[in-house]
C-alpha cells in the first residue's frame, strides 16, 4: 500500500427505493434506479481497493444500518461511517476532518463517476505528498468529482449551493482566500441524467 497514512473516503446513499438516481426517472423505474446505484457503488469500492493506495472508508447516508452496507462490510475490506451534518458541505467537512485528525491526507469521492481510473487517485495523493494542499477534480456539469486535502480547510465547503452548476467555481473562490496550494486534476463526468447512461454502457461494454 503506497499511502497507508492516507484515506480514500467514499460518500454513498443507502439504496432506498425512490431516493437514489431520482433524475433517471421515469426513464428508469425506481427499482432499476436502485440497481444502477448499487452497481455504481460496488464499482467505485472495487476500483478504490484495486488501486492499493490507501485504506478505504465508506461514508453512508443516512447511516450504515442498511443490509446493502452490511453485505459490503462482509465482502470488502472497508470501514463504515455515518455522514454527519445538515448539508453536503458540512458532511464532507466532517468526514475529511475525521480522517485528517489521525492521517496525513484524504481524498473524498462519490459513487457516480465511472470515468475514474486508479491513476486518478494516485495522482491526487502524489500531489498532496509533494506540491499541493488541496486537490480537486472538476465535473463536466459544474460540480466536482474528487476533493482531497492534507490540512484542515473546512471553509472550502461554506456558502455553496450544492447540486448547481456553480459548485466548482464557488469552491475555487473559497480556496482563493486561503493560504493553500491548489492542484486541479482532469475533468471527469458522472451519471446524473438518462443521457449519461448511454455513455456509461459504452464504457462498460
Amino acid at each position: 500500500m503506497k499511502y497507508p497514512r492516507s484515506r480514500i473516503l467514499i460518500f454513498c446513499k443507502s439504496p432506498i427505493l425512490g431516493t437514489v438516481k431520482t433524475r433517471m426517472q421515469p426513464f428508469l423505474t425506481k427499482e432499476q434506479s436502485v440497481e444502477l446505484h448499487k452497481n455504481l457503488v460496488i464499482k467505485t469500492i472495487e476500483l478504490a481497493l484495486k488501486s492499493n493506495l490507501s485504506p478505504v472508508e465508506l461514508w453512508c447516508s443516512p447511516d450504515f444500518s442498511h443490509d446493502f452496507f452490511l453485505d459490503i462490510l462482509e465482502k470488502y475490506p472497508v470501514t463504515l461511517h455515518k455522514q454527519m451534518g445538515f448539508d453536503l458541505g458540512q458532511k464532507m467537512a466532517f468526514a475529511i476532518t475525521a480522517a485528517l485528525d489521525k492521517m496525513d491526507s484524504a481524498i473524498l469521492i462519490g459513487t457516480d463517476c465511472p470515468s475514474f481510473v486508479s491513476a486518478d487517485f494516485e495522482e491526487a495523493l502524489d500531489l498532496m505528498h509533494n506540491q499541493a494542499d488541496i486537490v480537486i477534480s472538476p465535473a463536466e456539469d459544474g460540480g466536482y468529482t474528487l476533493i482531497g486535502m492534507n490540512c484542515l480547510s473546512p471553509e472550502t465547503f461554506e456558502n455553496i449551493e450544492w447540486g448547481t452548476d456553480t459548485v466548482f467555481e464557488k469552491t475555487l473562490n473559497n480556496i482563493s482566500f486561503m493560504d493553500r496550494r491548489l492542484a486541479i486534476l482532469d475533468t471527469q463526468w458522472d451519471i446524473d441524467r438518462p443521457e449519461d447512461l448511454e455513455r456509461f454502457n459504452k464504457l462498460s461494454s
